[in-house]
């Protein structure tokens, strides 16, 4: 499994750098992906944009996409959008892994 941390903002301004980022790695054949947040102070709806179309990409070639270390106030936007039902969210039950 390959970590890629996102750090600060993910917004308009910065949410095309991570996209390019998740894209290299899926163009790279990184089958499994951990997203780790434990950095990430903010998202909006173009960091959502983002983390969705990379989970698209990884389903759609039978890897995975995995968020990591997530803080609560990430996690209550991820919750009020309903993406914790969308994505596999590490926690108390639910573990990205290591290897892969």
């Amino acid at each position: 499994m390959q970590v890629l941390p996102a750090h600060g903002r993910i917004d308009a301004a910065s949410a095309p750098l991570l996209d390019e980022q998740l894209q290299a790695l899926h163009t790279a054949g990184v089958a499994s992906i951990a997203l780790d947040l434990t950095g990430v102070t903010y998202i909006s709806s173009s960091g959502l944009r983002v983390l969705l179309l990379a989970q698209r990409r990884q389903l759609a070639s039978g890897g995975r996409l995995c968020l990591r270390g997530v803080p609560e106030r990430i996690l209550q936007v991820l919750r009020v959008a309903g993406f914790d039902r969308v994505f596999e969210i590490e926690g108390a039950r639910t573990q990205c892994g290591d290897a892969d």
